[in-house]
């Protein structure tokens, strides 16, 4: 066990938490959406029953960024980032895109004062940053399965209602054109 300080960003007035790809990949996602790991994000919270985009009670977020941060409403008041780019449906104000969690670096929930150049809404500002290609061909095959044996029975259920999910998929990477163009 170590103990250090945490560094101050002096720098920067804004606040807000990292999600590195370690962290991604190691903690369990239902349905594989990086976007909820942003409940571990201080001053973040599920949108509540109030809210067109969210459900009564619920504890999960889902595509189209289903949180508040620091209280501002969840619908159409985060701003979305994919790379430095604007990723906001125009019509609904929700991630454009969503990328995979095997291909997500980092990202990145700012829920405090920022600077200017996130100026476009007043809730969080959620900044992903996608993985870059390599010179090297690489590739990953998966499939995550979720069944109801070890849920627990409702307490006022006379029985465990049944429950399979299998979640296949794959990821391959590598050159077209080599140093200069990745897919």
């Amino acid at each position: 066990v170590t103990g250090e300080a945490i560094k101050t960003q002096s720098e920067t007035s804004s606040l807000g938490h990292g999600v590195d790809a370690k962290t991604i990949t190691q903690l369990p996602l239902n349905g594989r959406n990086f976007a909820r790991l942003a409940a571990i994000v201080p001053g973040v919270i599920p949108a509540g029953g109030d809210d067109r985009t969210g459900t009564a009670g619920s504890l999960s977020l889902v595509v189209g960024g289903n949180f508040s941060a620091n209280g501002v409403r969840s619908n159409g008041q985060n701003n979305y980032l994919l790379d430095g780019i604007d990723n906001n449906d125009e019509t609904t104000n929700q991630p454009s895109h969503t990328p995979i969690l095997d291909g997500v670096r980092e990202f990145k929930v700012l829920t405090g004062t920022y600077s200017a150049e996130y100026g476009r809404q007043a809730g969080g500002q959620v900044i992903v940053t996608t993985k870059s290609g390599t010179n090297d061909f690489h590739g990953s095959a998966f499939e995550f399965h979720r069944n109801s044996v070890f849920d627990a029975r409702n307490f006022f259920a006379p029985t465990k209602p049944s429950f399979r999910r299998n979640q296949f998929g794959g990821v391959i990477g590598g050159p077209i054109r080599k140093d200069r163009t990745f897919i």
